[in-house]
C-alpha cells in the first residue's frame, strides 16, 4: 500500500507540472497577454504564482526557501518552473539547517 501511494504521489506532482506547462504554452498560441511577470523580493509573481527571478541559481538554499515564504506570506502558488527546480536540487536544502535566517523566516519564535 505504502508503494501505491508513493506512486501515486509521483504520478500527481508530474501531472501538475504537465498540465501548468501545457497551460502556460496554451496561452502562447492563442496570443493572450497577460499580466507581466513583477519582481518582487527576489522573486517574480503573476496571476496568483511565484516563480525564481531569472538568473537565480537553481540550487540555491537560500533562494529555494524564500520561495515557499514568499509563497505563504502573499498566498501564491508555485510556478511549474520552480517546483522542478526545487525538485530536482532538494540535497541543497540541508545545506541550510543549521542557519538562524533560514530557520526565522519559518518560525514563529525567534531563533536564538
Amino acid at each position: 500500500m505504502r508503494q501505491y501511494f508513493r506512486h501515486t504521489r509521483e504520478i500527481g506532482f508530474f501531472t501538475n507540472i504537465i498540465a501548468a506547462a501545457v497551460e502556460d504554452r496554451g496561452k502562447g498560441i492563442k496570443g493572450w497577454i497577460g499580466p507581466r511577470w513583477r519582481e518582487e523580493n527576489g522573486f517574480q509573481n503573476r496571476g496568483g504564482q511565484v516563480r525564481f527571478k531569472t538568473g537565480t541559481p537553481e540550487n540555491d538554499p537560500a533562494a529555494m526557501l524564500g520561495i515557499f515564504h514568499e509563497a505563504a506570506h502573499k498566498g501564491l502558488t508555485l510556478h511549474h518552473s520552480a517546483l522542478k527546480a526545487i525538485r530536482a536540487n532538494a540535497a541543497a536544502i540541508s545545506a541550510v539547517r543549521d542557519d538562524a535566517e533560514a530557520n526565522r523566516m519559518f518560525s514563529c519564535h525567534p531563533v536564538r
